[in-house]
Protein backbone atom coordinates (compact mmCIF):
# COMPACT_ATOMS: atom_id res chain seq x y z
CA UNK A 1 0.00 0.00 0.00
CA UNK A 2 2.86 2.38 0.89
CA UNK A 3 4.50 1.63 -2.46
CA UNK A 4 1.33 2.57 -4.32
CA UNK A 5 0.97 5.72 -2.21
CA UNK A 6 4.53 6.79 -2.98
CA UNK A 7 4.05 6.08 -6.69
CA UNK A 8 0.92 8.23 -6.60
CA UNK A 9 2.83 11.06 -4.90
CA UNK A 10 5.60 10.83 -7.47
CA UNK A 11 3.07 10.98 -10.31
CA UNK A 12 1.37 14.02 -8.75
CA UNK A 13 4.72 15.68 -8.14
CA UNK A 14 5.94 15.12 -11.69
CA UNK A 15 2.56 16.21 -13.07
CA UNK A 16 2.76 19.53 -11.18
CA UNK A 17 6.32 20.24 -12.33
CA UNK A 18 5.66 19.05 -15.88
CA UNK A 19 2.45 21.05 -16.20
CA UNK A 20 4.18 24.20 -14.94
CA UNK A 21 7.08 23.90 -17.36
CA UNK A 22 4.83 22.88 -20.21
CA UNK A 23 2.52 25.82 -19.63
CA UNK A 24 5.41 28.28 -19.39
CA UNK A 25 7.02 26.99 -22.59
CA UNK A 26 3.63 26.88 -24.29
CA UNK A 27 3.07 30.55 -23.47
CA UNK A 28 6.48 31.47 -24.90
CA UNK A 29 6.12 29.41 -28.08
CA UNK A 30 2.51 30.49 -28.59
CA UNK A 31 3.47 34.13 -28.20
CA UNK A 32 6.29 33.66 -30.67
CA UNK A 33 4.01 32.05 -33.24
CA UNK A 34 1.49 34.83 -32.85
CA UNK A 35 4.14 37.50 -33.50
CA UNK A 36 4.02 38.86 -29.95
CA UNK A 37 7.34 37.45 -28.87
CA UNK A 38 9.59 39.61 -31.04
CA UNK A 39 12.40 40.47 -28.63
CA UNK A 40 10.26 39.61 -25.57
CA UNK A 41 7.78 42.35 -26.52
CA UNK A 42 4.82 41.21 -24.41
CA UNK A 43 3.56 41.66 -20.84
CA UNK A 44 5.99 39.84 -18.51
CA UNK A 45 3.21 38.59 -16.21
CA UNK A 46 2.19 35.87 -18.68
CA UNK A 47 5.53 34.22 -17.92
CA UNK A 48 5.93 35.21 -14.27
CA UNK A 49 2.53 33.92 -13.11
CA UNK A 50 2.86 30.27 -14.26
CA UNK A 51 6.56 30.13 -13.41
CA UNK A 52 6.20 31.50 -9.86
CA UNK A 53 3.10 29.38 -9.27
CA UNK A 54 5.07 26.34 -10.40
CA UNK A 55 7.89 27.13 -7.99
CA UNK A 56 5.57 27.25 -4.99
CA UNK A 57 3.76 24.07 -6.00
CA UNK A 58 7.10 22.34 -6.47
CA UNK A 59 8.30 23.43 -3.02
CA UNK A 60 5.08 22.34 -1.32
CA UNK A 61 5.10 19.01 -3.14
CA UNK A 62 8.74 18.34 -2.25
CA UNK A 63 8.22 19.11 1.44
CA UNK A 64 5.30 16.68 1.58
CA UNK A 65 7.36 13.70 0.36
CA UNK A 66 10.03 11.55 1.93
CA UNK A 67 13.62 12.72 2.21
CA UNK A 68 14.56 11.19 -1.14
CA UNK A 69 11.79 13.05 -2.90
CA UNK A 70 12.93 16.33 -1.38
CA UNK A 71 16.16 16.00 -3.37
CA UNK A 72 14.14 15.52 -6.54
CA UNK A 73 12.09 18.56 -5.65
CA UNK A 74 15.12 20.72 -4.95
CA UNK A 75 16.76 19.66 -8.21
CA UNK A 76 13.60 20.48 -10.15
CA UNK A 77 13.23 23.75 -8.25
CA UNK A 78 16.76 24.75 -9.24
CA UNK A 79 15.94 24.02 -12.87
CA UNK A 80 12.74 26.06 -12.73
CA UNK A 81 14.53 28.96 -11.01
CA UNK A 82 17.21 28.97 -13.72
CA UNK A 83 14.54 28.92 -16.41
CA UNK A 84 12.67 31.83 -14.80
CA UNK A 85 15.89 33.81 -14.31
CA UNK A 86 16.77 33.53 -18.02
CA UNK A 87 13.27 34.54 -19.10
CA UNK A 88 13.08 37.34 -16.53
CA UNK A 89 16.40 38.76 -17.72
CA UNK A 90 15.26 38.87 -21.35
CA UNK A 91 11.83 40.24 -20.50
CA UNK A 92 13.11 42.73 -17.97
CA UNK A 93 15.80 44.09 -20.28
CA UNK A 94 13.41 44.65 -23.16
CA UNK A 95 10.66 45.96 -20.89
CA UNK A 96 13.09 48.53 -19.53
CA UNK A 97 14.34 49.56 -22.97
CA UNK A 98 10.87 49.80 -24.42
CA UNK A 99 9.46 51.77 -21.46
CA UNK A 100 5.98 51.29 -22.85
CA UNK A 101 6.13 54.53 -24.90
CA UNK A 102 5.98 53.22 -28.46
CA UNK A 103 2.31 53.91 -29.13
CA UNK A 104 2.12 57.25 -27.33
CA UNK A 105 0.54 60.06 -29.32
CA UNK A 106 -0.14 63.67 -28.44
CA UNK A 107 -3.37 64.82 -26.80
CA UNK A 108 -5.05 66.62 -29.71
CA UNK A 109 -7.78 68.05 -27.47
CA UNK A 110 -5.35 70.72 -26.27
CA UNK A 111 -5.49 72.20 -29.79
CA UNK A 112 -9.29 72.37 -29.93
CA UNK A 113 -10.66 75.82 -30.87
CA UNK A 114 -12.02 78.03 -28.09
CA UNK A 115 -10.41 75.81 -25.46
CA UNK A 116 -8.37 78.67 -24.07
CA UNK A 117 -5.14 77.01 -25.08
CA UNK A 118 -2.36 79.47 -25.81
CA UNK A 119 -0.75 77.08 -28.30
CA UNK A 120 -3.16 78.13 -31.06
CA UNK A 121 -2.02 80.98 -33.29
CA UNK A 122 -4.21 84.08 -33.20
CA UNK A 123 -4.72 87.13 -35.37
CA UNK A 124 -3.94 90.60 -34.02
CA UNK A 125 -7.29 91.85 -35.31
CA UNK A 126 -10.74 90.42 -36.02
CA UNK A 127 -11.01 88.07 -38.97
CA UNK A 128 -12.43 89.59 -42.15
CA UNK A 129 -14.74 86.56 -42.47
CA UNK A 130 -17.30 85.30 -39.95
CA UNK A 131 -19.25 82.15 -40.78
CA UNK A 132 -22.70 81.40 -39.41
CA UNK A 133 -25.31 78.77 -40.09
CA UNK A 134 -24.08 76.01 -42.39
CA UNK A 135 -20.51 75.55 -41.16
CA UNK A 136 -18.07 73.54 -43.29
CA UNK A 137 -17.28 70.25 -41.56
CA UNK A 138 -13.52 69.89 -41.12
CA UNK A 139 -11.14 66.99 -40.54
CA UNK A 140 -7.48 66.35 -41.21
CA UNK A 141 -4.02 65.17 -40.28
CA UNK A 142 -2.89 65.34 -36.68
CA UNK A 143 0.07 67.52 -37.64
CA UNK A 144 -2.23 70.08 -39.30
CA UNK A 145 -4.88 70.23 -36.59
CA UNK A 146 -3.27 73.25 -34.86
CA UNK A 147 -3.43 75.30 -38.05
CA UNK A 148 -6.99 74.50 -39.19
CA UNK A 149 -8.18 74.74 -35.60
CA UNK A 150 -6.71 78.26 -35.55
CA UNK A 151 -8.60 79.00 -38.80
CA UNK A 152 -11.83 77.87 -37.19
CA UNK A 153 -11.29 79.80 -33.98
CA UNK A 154 -10.88 82.97 -36.05
CA UNK A 155 -13.90 82.43 -38.30
CA UNK A 156 -16.40 80.04 -36.66
CA UNK A 157 -18.90 80.93 -33.93
CA UNK A 158 -17.62 80.32 -30.41
CA UNK A 159 -18.80 77.06 -28.83
CA UNK A 160 -17.39 73.68 -27.84
CA UNK A 161 -16.16 71.59 -30.76
CA UNK A 162 -15.52 67.95 -29.89
CA UNK A 163 -12.29 66.74 -31.45
CA UNK A 164 -13.91 63.55 -32.76
CA UNK A 165 -17.58 64.47 -33.28
CA UNK A 166 -18.28 68.05 -34.36
CA UNK A 167 -17.78 70.43 -37.26
CA UNK A 168 -14.06 70.55 -36.40
CA UNK A 169 -12.55 67.10 -35.97
CA UNK A 170 -9.10 65.54 -36.02
CA UNK A 171 -9.18 61.86 -36.96
CA UNK A 172 -5.75 61.59 -38.68
CA UNK A 173 -5.03 61.39 -42.41
CA UNK A 174 -6.40 57.91 -43.09
CA UNK A 175 -9.80 58.55 -41.48
CA UNK A 176 -9.98 62.11 -42.81
CA UNK A 177 -9.82 60.80 -46.38
CA UNK A 178 -12.44 58.16 -45.54
CA UNK A 179 -14.72 60.81 -44.05
CA UNK A 180 -14.38 63.04 -47.12
CA UNK A 181 -14.95 60.17 -49.56
CA UNK A 182 -17.98 59.02 -47.56
CA UNK A 183 -19.43 62.54 -47.48
CA UNK A 184 -19.12 62.98 -43.71
CA UNK A 185 -16.97 66.13 -43.93
CA UNK A 186 -16.58 69.00 -46.40
CA UNK A 187 -12.86 69.87 -46.18
CA UNK A 188 -9.85 67.89 -45.05
CA UNK A 189 -6.44 69.39 -44.34
CA UNK A 190 -3.79 66.87 -45.33
CA UNK A 191 -0.83 66.06 -47.54
CA UNK A 192 -1.67 64.75 -51.01
CA UNK A 193 -3.56 61.45 -51.37
CA UNK A 194 -1.95 58.07 -51.84
CA UNK A 195 -2.52 56.00 -54.98
CA UNK A 196 -4.98 53.84 -53.08
CA UNK A 197 -6.91 56.87 -51.80
CA UNK A 198 -7.10 58.31 -55.32
CA UNK A 199 -8.40 54.99 -56.67
CA UNK A 200 -10.98 54.62 -53.91
CA UNK A 201 -12.26 58.15 -54.48
CA UNK A 202 -12.44 57.61 -58.24
CA UNK A 203 -14.32 54.32 -57.88
CA UNK A 204 -16.92 56.01 -55.65
CA UNK A 205 -17.34 59.01 -57.95
CA UNK A 206 -15.57 61.45 -55.63
CA UNK A 207 -13.53 64.23 -57.25
CA UNK A 208 -10.65 65.05 -54.91
CA UNK A 209 -10.07 68.77 -55.49
CA UNK A 210 -6.73 69.89 -54.01
CA UNK A 211 -6.20 73.52 -53.04
CA UNK A 212 -2.59 74.21 -51.92
CA UNK A 213 -2.56 76.32 -48.76
CA UNK A 214 0.99 76.03 -47.37
CA UNK A 215 4.37 74.33 -47.37
CA UNK A 216 6.25 72.15 -44.92
CA UNK A 217 9.52 70.23 -44.67
CA UNK A 218 9.52 66.46 -44.60
CA UNK A 219 12.35 65.51 -42.27
CA UNK A 220 14.44 62.48 -41.40
CA UNK A 221 15.70 62.12 -37.86
CA UNK A 222 18.03 59.95 -35.81
CA UNK A 223 18.87 59.54 -32.15
CA UNK A 224 20.91 62.43 -30.76
CA UNK A 225 23.75 60.03 -29.92
CA UNK A 226 24.19 59.15 -33.60
CA UNK A 227 27.20 61.11 -34.88
CA UNK A 228 25.70 61.35 -38.39
CA UNK A 229 24.11 64.80 -38.81
CA UNK A 230 23.72 65.03 -42.58
CA UNK A 231 22.92 62.63 -45.40
CA UNK A 232 22.81 63.13 -49.14
CA UNK A 233 19.67 62.52 -51.13
CA UNK A 234 21.28 59.44 -52.66
CA UNK A 235 22.20 58.11 -49.20
CA UNK A 236 18.60 58.47 -47.99
CA UNK A 237 17.41 56.58 -51.04
CA UNK A 238 20.11 53.94 -50.57
CA UNK A 239 19.09 53.36 -46.96
CA UNK A 240 15.43 52.85 -47.79
CA UNK A 241 16.24 50.73 -50.84
CA UNK A 242 18.28 48.48 -48.61
CA UNK A 243 21.55 49.16 -50.45
CA UNK A 244 23.08 50.94 -47.45
CA UNK A 245 22.67 48.82 -44.33
CA UNK A 246 25.36 50.02 -41.93
CA UNK A 247 25.94 53.49 -40.48
CA UNK A 248 29.69 53.23 -41.14
CA UNK A 249 28.87 53.48 -44.87
CA UNK A 250 27.68 57.07 -44.29
CA UNK A 251 30.23 58.16 -41.69
CA UNK A 252 28.67 56.66 -38.56
CA UNK A 253 29.43 53.81 -36.18
CA UNK A 254 29.69 50.18 -37.22
CA UNK A 255 26.00 49.52 -36.51
CA UNK A 256 23.20 48.08 -38.62
CA UNK A 257 20.69 50.70 -39.80
CA UNK A 258 17.10 50.23 -38.64
CA UNK A 259 14.98 52.25 -41.07
CA UNK A 260 11.49 52.78 -39.67
CA UNK A 261 8.48 53.53 -41.87
CA UNK A 262 4.86 54.46 -41.21
CA UNK A 263 1.69 52.51 -41.91
CA UNK A 264 0.21 52.54 -45.41
CA UNK A 265 -1.93 55.56 -46.43
CA UNK A 266 -0.79 57.65 -43.47
CA UNK A 267 0.12 61.21 -44.42
CA UNK A 268 3.82 60.86 -43.69
CA UNK A 269 4.13 57.48 -45.45
CA UNK A 270 2.35 58.86 -48.53
CA UNK A 271 4.61 61.92 -48.54
CA UNK A 272 7.65 59.66 -48.12
CA UNK A 273 6.64 57.49 -51.09
CA UNK A 274 5.88 60.55 -53.22
CA UNK A 275 9.31 62.00 -52.49
CA UNK A 276 10.94 58.63 -53.19
CA UNK A 277 9.25 58.16 -56.57
CA UNK A 278 11.27 55.90 -58.83
CA UNK A 279 13.03 54.29 -55.86
CA UNK A 280 12.34 50.63 -55.13
CA UNK A 281 11.63 51.03 -51.41
CA UNK A 282 12.42 47.98 -49.30
CA UNK A 283 9.41 46.53 -47.47
CA UNK A 284 10.14 46.95 -43.74
CA UNK A 285 9.84 44.06 -41.25
CA UNK A 286 6.63 44.07 -39.20
CA UNK A 287 8.37 45.53 -36.14
CA UNK A 288 9.81 48.41 -38.22
CA UNK A 289 6.44 49.67 -39.51
CA UNK A 290 4.98 52.03 -36.92
CA UNK A 291 1.42 53.24 -36.42
CA UNK A 292 1.25 56.86 -35.35
CA UNK A 293 3.67 59.71 -35.95
CA UNK A 294 4.42 59.84 -32.25
CA UNK A 295 5.39 56.19 -32.31
CA UNK A 296 8.06 56.57 -34.97
CA UNK A 297 9.65 59.41 -33.00
CA UNK A 298 9.64 57.32 -29.82
CA UNK A 299 11.36 54.47 -31.67
CA UNK A 300 14.27 56.70 -32.60
CA UNK A 301 14.34 58.55 -29.29
CA UNK A 302 13.94 56.00 -26.55
CA UNK A 303 13.76 52.40 -27.74
CA UNK A 304 16.18 49.49 -27.81
CA UNK A 305 18.78 50.07 -30.54
CA UNK A 306 17.59 53.68 -30.74
CA UNK A 307 21.03 54.96 -31.67
CA UNK A 308 21.01 53.06 -34.97
CA UNK A 309 17.46 53.95 -35.98
CA UNK A 310 16.25 56.44 -38.60
CA UNK A 311 12.70 57.67 -39.06
CA UNK A 312 10.74 60.45 -40.75
CA UNK A 313 7.93 62.92 -40.10
CA UNK A 314 6.93 66.53 -40.75
CA UNK A 315 9.13 69.25 -39.28
CA UNK A 316 6.42 71.00 -37.26
CA UNK A 317 5.16 67.77 -35.71
CA UNK A 318 8.62 66.43 -34.87
CA UNK A 319 10.01 69.66 -33.42
CA UNK A 320 6.97 71.29 -31.82
CA UNK A 321 3.92 69.06 -31.40
CA UNK A 322 5.95 65.99 -30.40
CA UNK A 323 9.24 67.67 -29.54
CA UNK A 324 11.80 65.23 -28.15
CA UNK A 325 15.30 66.26 -27.11
CA UNK A 326 16.60 62.73 -27.77
CA UNK A 327 16.31 63.03 -31.55
CA UNK A 328 17.85 65.37 -34.11
CA UNK A 329 16.71 66.19 -37.62
CA UNK A 330 19.19 65.52 -40.39
CA UNK A 331 20.42 68.01 -42.94
CA UNK A 332 19.95 66.75 -46.52
CA UNK A 333 22.71 67.56 -49.01
CA UNK A 334 24.10 69.79 -46.27
CA UNK A 335 20.88 71.86 -46.01
CA UNK A 336 19.07 71.92 -42.66
CA UNK A 337 15.24 72.10 -42.65
CA UNK A 338 13.91 75.46 -41.42
CA UNK A 339 11.48 78.14 -42.54
CA UNK A 340 14.00 79.91 -44.72
CA UNK A 341 15.17 76.78 -46.57
CA UNK A 342 11.55 75.64 -46.98
CA UNK A 343 10.48 79.01 -48.36
CA UNK A 344 13.25 79.23 -50.92
CA UNK A 345 13.06 75.47 -51.66
CA UNK A 346 16.74 74.91 -50.83
CA UNK A 347 15.78 72.01 -48.58
CA UNK A 348 15.22 69.04 -50.94
CA UNK A 349 12.22 67.49 -49.15
CA UNK A 350 9.79 70.38 -49.20
CA UNK A 351 6.15 69.42 -49.62
CA UNK A 352 2.78 71.12 -49.97
CA UNK A 353 -0.27 70.58 -47.79
CA UNK A 354 -3.80 71.10 -49.00
CA UNK A 355 -7.41 71.88 -48.26
CA UNK A 356 -9.15 69.04 -50.13
CA UNK A 357 -12.82 68.98 -51.08
CA UNK A 358 -15.13 66.79 -53.13
CA UNK A 359 -15.21 68.84 -56.31
CA UNK A 360 -14.64 72.57 -56.57
CA UNK A 361 -15.66 74.35 -53.37
CA UNK A 362 -18.89 76.34 -53.27
CA UNK A 363 -20.88 78.32 -50.70
CA UNK A 364 -19.38 78.64 -47.24
CA UNK A 365 -16.72 76.08 -48.13
CA UNK A 366 -15.44 78.36 -50.89
CA UNK A 367 -15.65 81.44 -48.67
CA UNK A 368 -13.63 79.64 -46.00
CA UNK A 369 -10.91 78.40 -48.36
CA UNK A 370 -10.65 81.80 -50.06
CA UNK A 371 -10.11 83.33 -46.63
CA UNK A 372 -7.40 80.74 -45.83
CA UNK A 373 -5.60 81.89 -48.98
CA UNK A 374 -5.96 85.53 -47.93
CA UNK A 375 -3.37 87.48 -45.97
CA UNK A 376 -5.03 86.63 -42.65
CA UNK A 377 -5.23 82.90 -43.34
CA UNK A 378 -1.62 82.78 -44.47
CA UNK A 379 -0.63 84.75 -41.37
CA UNK A 380 -2.07 82.00 -39.16
CA UNK A 381 -0.15 79.38 -41.13
CA UNK A 382 3.08 81.28 -40.50
CA UNK A 383 2.31 81.93 -36.83
CA UNK A 384 1.52 78.26 -36.26
CA UNK A 385 4.97 77.29 -37.52
CA UNK A 386 4.39 76.31 -41.12
CA UNK A 387 5.33 78.24 -44.26
CA UNK A 388 2.66 80.07 -46.22
CA UNK A 389 2.38 80.18 -49.98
Amino acid sequence: MNVLKNIGKIIIFLAVVGATLYFSVFVLIGASWSGLFIGFEFVPMIVYVPAVLGIWLTVLSALAFRESLKKIGLTTLAFVLAFVAIVAFGVGRDFYNKKMTISEEIDTTVYAPFSGNKKLAKLDELASLKLEGDLPRLDGATALYPVYSAFAEAVYPEKEYNTYASEIMCNNTVYAYENLINGDVDIIFVAGPSVEQKERAKNLGVDLHLTPIGNEAFVFFVNKSNKVSSLSLDEIKGIYKGDIINWKEVGGKDRDIIAYQRNENSGSQTMFLNLMQGVDIKQPPVNQEVDGMGGIIERAADYKNADNAIGFSFLYYATQMKANNKIKTLAINGVAPNKETIRNKDYPFTGTFYAITNGKPTGNVKLFIDWILSEQGQELIEKTGYVGL
